[in-house]
């Protein structure tokens, strides 16, 4: 859970309106909600061939 720590400490301190995660590698069937961040939608994209989620998008709530 390292990556993830980096990643919300991330967006806590410089509050982008957007940020992708790429070869995230999140097994099939993991609740993504683990992997939320207060003030921030997540948005997962999955391989049809392995089911894992490749791409993680964070989004800030309220943005235009």
């Amino acid at each position: 859970m390292a990556k993830f720590n980096i990643i919300e400490h991330y967006l806590e301190q410089f509050k982008p309106e957007i940020m992708f995660v790429s070869e995230a590698e999140i097994k099939k069937g993991q609740n993504y909600m683990c992997f939320s961040v207060r003030g921030y939608t997540i948005e997962v994209s999955k391989t049809i061939e392995w089911g894992m989620a490749r791409q993680v998008a964070y989004i800030k709530q309220n943005s235009s």
